[in-house]
C-alpha cells in the first residue's frame, strides 16, 4: 500500500525513466566548457533520461604524486593554459585487486600514481552567473587498500539529471602509498585524508564554475568512504569545507580504521625491510632520508606485492591518530564533541550481519548451514568479537547471552544465535556512532535498509555496494540486470539523499515525517518498497554489547 502510494506521485517520471533508460552522448551540440582556477575544461553533453548533463571526468586536483612526492601530502595541481579534455576517467590508484571478487566483471583502468583526479556531473546552468545547486562529493571505500571513483557503481549522471544537483566523485592515494607514516616531513601519514581535503578545497573554490553552491556541499560514502568522512568531521583540518554528511555504514569504533603513530611506524618499518631498503632490527628512524629515497624509488607494483605479503602480519595501513589531521583518538574527539555543527544523515543494512558472517567463514545461507556444531558455533563468536575489537573476556561474556537456553545439539538454534549476534554487532557500531554525534546536539537522521533484491545477488554485490548503486542509479543505467522495482526504490534513494543535500534534512515518504535520532528517542526510518515507515530502535542489544550509552 506505501509503495503503490509512492509510485502514484511519481508515475509519470518513472514511465520516461524506464523508457529512456540509460545515457548517451548528444550530437551535433557543442561540448561543455567552463572556467576553473586550474585552467579550461572541456567535457561531455550527455543526454539522460531525456536531460542534459554536463560531464567533466578525469580533472586534476593535484600535481602526480611520484618521484619524491610518493608518501608526501598532495600539493595544488599546476595550472594549464590551453583547453583541457576531460572527457574520460583518470587512472585508478595503484591497489592490490587480486582478492577482488566484486568487481571482476568491470573494466579496470590502468593503475598509475598520477591518480589524483576527480569526476563531475552537472546540470547546464541557466546563466554563466547562476551557482545554487547543492553539491554531493562521493568518497569511495574499500578498507583504505582499494577502490576507484570511475566505478560503473558511481557514475553520478543519473543522480545529477534526476535531482538538479552537482555531484562529484575522487581518488585518493591508497594502502601504503596513501597512508605510510615514517615521522617524516615527506612521509607523515594520512596522505590519503589530505588528498581528500585538498580536493574539498578545489571543489569549494571552484563550485560555482559547475553551478554549485560553495556553501552547501555534502559528503557521502559507504565503509570505508564513510568512515573517512567521519574522520574529516572530526579532524580541524576541514574546517568549512562541507556542511553535511552521508554516511551508509560507518562505525563508532572508528579507532579500528585508525592507529596510534607507534604502529603506523612499525609497519613503515616492516616495508623498509621487506623492500630491502633497512635491515631487520634497524629503525627507520636511524636512516630516514635514505630509507625513504630507496621506498620512492621502487615500482609501485613491488610496494603492492610487499603490502600485500605484510597485511597477513600487520594488518593494511591506515590512518593515523596523534598527528595534525588527527589529534587524538577519534572516540575521544567524539565524547567532547569538538567538531561543527554538521548535518548527519546516516544508517544500516539489516543484512550487513549475515553478510559479514558469510564472508567471514565463507558460509551460505540458502539454505542455511547445517552441520554447525556448538564448537563451531563459540568459535564463531569469538572471530566475530575479535573483528569488532571485543576482548576474549567480554566475547565469553555476551557469549553465554546469546546461547542461553537453546539447544546446543540444534544446529539450526546454533546458526540463529550467531547470526543475532553478528547482526547485533554490525547494526550497534552503526547505531552507537549515531548515539555518539547525536549525544552533542548535532543534527542526525537514522535508516535502516530492509530491501533486499535478486539483483544483489546475481551481480555478487555487497549491501552497502548495492545501496551506493541505489543512490547512483545504476537500476536505470543497467535496466537488464534490476526490477522496476529496484529502479522505483532507486528514485527514491537519490530523492532522499539528494533532498537532504539540499535542506539539511530527509523528505516526507510516503506523507510521514522522518524524526530526528536523538540520545533519548531513537528515532529511525525504515526503507524498504514494501514497509516504508518511521520507527524507533531497540537499543537493549547494543546496552549488552556495551556499545550504547
Amino acid at each position: 500500500m506505501c509503495q503503490a502510494g509512492y509510485q502514484r506521485k511519481r508515475s509519470s517520471l518513472l514511465l520516461l525513466v524506464i523508457a529512456c533508460a540509460g545515457y548517451k552522448l548528444c550530437s551535433g551540440e557543442d561540448a561543455p566548457t567552463t572556467n576553473t582556477t586550474s585552467g579550461k575544461l572541456k567535457g561531455l553533453l550527455l543526454n539522460v533520461y531525456g536531460q542534459k548533463v554536463h560531464a567533466f571526468l578525469g580533472v586534476p586536483y593535484a600535481r602526480p604524486p611520484t618521484g619524491d612526492k610518493r608518501f608526501a601530502k598532495p600539493e595544488p595541481a599546476s595550472p594549464w593554459k590551453t583547453v583541457r579534455s576531460t572527457t574520460s576517467y583518470g587512472s585508478r590508484c595503484p591497489q592490490d585487486l587480486s582478492e577482488d571478487h566484486e568487481y571482476d566483471a568491470i573494466s579496470h583502468p590502468s593503475m598509475r600514481e598520477d591518480c589524483l583526479t576527480l569526476n563531475i556531473w552537472t546540470p547546464p546552468r541557466a546563466n554563466e552567473s547562476a551557482a545554487s545547486r547543492s553539491v554531493m562529493v562521493w568518497i569511495h571505500g574499500g578498507g583504505f587498500k582499494k577502490g576507484h571513483s570511475g566505478e560503473d557503481f558511481y557514475d553520478g549522471s543519473a543522480l545529477s539529471a534526476t535531482q538538479d544537483v552537482v555531484v562529484i566523485t575522487l581518488n585518493y592515494r591508497l594502502g601504503y602509498l596513501g597512508f605510510l607514516n615514517a615521522l617524516h616531513p615527506n612521509a607523515s601519514g594520512n596522505i590519503g585524508l589530505y588528498d581528500q581535503l585538498l580536493a574539498l578545497t578545489w571543489i569549494k573554490n571552484n563550485a560555482k564554475a559547475f553551478g554549485g553552491n560553495s556553501s552547501s556541499i555534502t559528503l557521502f560514502g559507504k565503509g570505508a568512504g564513510a568512515t573517512a568522512i567521519a574522520l574529516l568531521v572530526l579532524s580541524p583540518q576541514s574546517l568549512n569545507l562541507f556542511q553535511k554528511v552521508i554516511l551508509q555504514s560507518a562505525d563508532l569504533e572508528l579507532s579500528r580504521y585508525a592507529e596510534d603513530v607507534k604502529t603506523a611506524t612499525e609497519k613503515a618499518d616492516a616495508l623498509a625491510v621487506e623492500l630491502g631498503c633497512s635491515r631487520k632490527g634497524h629503525s627507520i628512524f636511524t636512516a630516514t632520508e635514505d630509507v625513504l629515497k630507496c621506498m620512492q624509488s621502487r615500482n609501485p607494483r613491488e610496494i603492492l606485492r610487499t603490502q600485500s605479503d605484510l597485511q597477513h602480519k600487520f594488518g593494511s595501513a591506515l590512518p593515523t591518530f596523534g598527528t595534525d589531521l588527527l589529534p587524538q583518538e577519534p572516540i575521544l574527539i567524539l565524547k567532547r564533541g569538538e567538531f561543527p555543527a554538521i548535518d548527519f544523515l546516516m544508517g544500516h543494512n539489516k543484512e550487513k550481519g549475515k553478510e559479514v558472517l558469510a564472508n567471514l567463514f565463507h558460509l551460505s545461507f540458502e539454505p542455511t548451514p547445517k552441520n554447525i556444531s556448538m564448537q563451531d558455533a563459540e568459535i564463531m563468536l569469538h572471530v566475530l568479537a575479535h573483528t569488532y575489537g571485543y576482548s576474549r573476556i567480554v566475547a565469553e561474556k555476551v557469549l553465554r547471552v546469546y546461547f542461553e537456553g537453546i539447544d546446543a545439539c540444534s544446529p539450526p538454534s546454533l546458526m540463529d544465535a550467531v547470526l543475532r549476534y553478528s547482526t547485533d554487532l554490525a547494526t550497534c557500531a552503526s547505531v552507537s556512532l549515531a548515539e555518539r554525534f547525536a549525544s552533542t546536539g548535532k543534527n542526525v537522521f537514522y535508516y535502516q535498509m530492509t530491501y533486499s533484491s535478486e539483483a544483489r545477488q546475481k551481480l555478487g554485490i555487497s549491501v552497502d555496494t548495492f545501496m551506493s548503486s541505489l543512490a547512483f542509479g545504476m537500476p536505470f543505467r543497467f535496466p537488464g540486470r534490476f526490477s522496476d522495482m529496484d529502479r522505483s526504490f532507486s528514485h527514491l534513494i537519490m530523492h532522499t539523499f539528494a533532498h537532504f543535500a539540499k535542506r539539511g534534512r530527509p523528505p516526507l515518504l510516503n506523507e510521514m515525517a522522518w524524526l530526528a535520532f536523538t540520545e533519548t528517542q531513537p528515532n529511525y526510518f525504515e526503507l524498504d518498497p514494501y514497509i516504508m515507515r518511521p520507527r524507533v530502535l531497540e537499543t537493549s542489544s547494543c546496552k549488552l554489547l556495551g556499545q550504547s550509552t
